[in-house]
């Protein structure tokens, strides 16, 4: 945390000026945890910087939001006998209209950031997606199981491995089980209904500025 929080505040004068300082403060936000990011925020810097000076900013991979998959949902009993327990919904894709708009970029970026824990190795961290309250990357919907899936990064590679959810992980349309799948830049990620693209930084760059090119 300390050494990215150096390479932020030691921006020059010119790119200082270019971010406000509640651009400054969301960024340091986003930075923290890899929950939901601003992305207005991170627009602003990837035009404030050049390239080699964003990378070396994030400096880590994100989860990008790219479609919603239509489709049916189905009402499921909870799990183990509980009714108190809130279900996880039966998610069946349609065949005709799959694709539709609900998720841009704006509103679905998750940056891969987070603290490394005492009880791991010193490069290996881990993020938790699902529905329940306690996971890193939360997605609140019903056809998203309450622990769904986990993103691992050794220090060197990202992979990701189903949690048992009831709807599933995908890389790139093909089933991804409990044993985790690598993931390079650009594999498209499908948790249930919701699909994201695995971007590095030099690729959110990219993308940022082009939607900022946009005025999106």
């Amino acid at each position: 945390m300390i050494n990215w929080l150096k390479r932020l505040f030691s921006l020059d004068s010119s790119t200082k000026n270019a971010l406000a300082a509640e651009t400054i403060r969301s960024i340091e936000d986003i930075l923290k945890t890899p929950g939901k990011a601003c992305s207005t925020a991170l627009m602003t810097l990837a035009s404030a910087c050049d390239r080699e000076r964003f990378v070396d900013i994030v400096s880590c991979s994100s989860l990008v939001g790219s479609a919603i998959r239509n489709g049916e949902i189905h009402s499921r009993k909870p799990q183990g006998g509980n009714s108190f327990s809130t279900p996880t919904f039966l998610f069946k894709s349609a065949e005709v209209a799959s694709f539709v708009n609900g998720m841009p970029l704006a509103q679905s970026i998750f940056v891969l950031r987070k603290e490394r824990s005492l009880n791991t190795g010193p490069n290996f961290v881990h993020f938790n997606i699902g529905r329940a309250t306690d996971n890193d990357i939360r997605i609140v919907d019903f056809a998203i199981s309450r622990q769904h899936a986990r993103v691992n990064f050794n220090g060197r590679h990202y992979s990701v491995a189903d949690l048992g959810s009831q709807n599933g992980t995908k890389v790139n349309g093909i089933p991804v089980s409990d044993l985790p799948r690598e993931l390079v830049d650009g594999d498209i990620i499908s948790l249930a209904r919701y699909e994201f693209c695995f971007m590095s930084p030099d690729s959110l760059y990219n993308c940022l500025r082009e939607r900022g090119e946009k005025g999106s």
